[in-house]
């Protein structure tokens, strides 16, 4: 079975942490990366967790980490990390995971497909790894 690449933001993680379906998602046939920017954002023992679960951090090159502060001088309102992992999204053609507003909006302008916690939750049902009312437990 072929699995979806997705590029996730530090604050899906955190949204998923507080739906108590993080360690869920892994059963999904996805294979979740980051940058090396999102990774050195999050608290060590977090990262290390996820790393554990299979979350690589992917390291950008000099001409992907150019791109990113060109897009910063652009658009203030997105991180720094954040527009990293738009970048990253758009050189792999992977799908952008966040729950961030501007990075969604801009990753729309860039033709970046990009899916958010409800997408997740869903697939989780689809995938008949959690019941409906616990994914509307999640989102509570």
């Amino acid at each position: 079975m072929l699995s979806l690449l997705l590029v996730t933001d530090t604050n899906i993680w955190i949204d998923l942490q507080n739906g108590e379906v993080l360690a869920l998602i892994f059963k999904l046939p996805y294979q979740f990366i980051t940058t090396d920017f999102a990774a050195d954002e999050m608290f060590t023992t977090f990262w290390e967790s996820l790393e554990a679960l299979g979350v690589e951090a992917y390291r950008l090159n000099p001409e992907q980490i150019m791109d990113v502060y060109v897009l910063n001088q652009n658009h203030p309102p997105v991180s720094t990390t954040d527009l990293s992992c738009l970048v990253l999204a758009r050189d792999l053609a992977a799908i952008l995971l966040s729950g961030d507003k501007p990075l969604r909006k801009l990753a729309e302008e860039h033709a970046i497909k990009v899916h958010g916690v409800l997408w997740v939750l869903d697939a989780l049902v689809d995938h008949q790894i959690i019941p409906p009312s616990q994914a509307c437990l999640a989102l509570k």
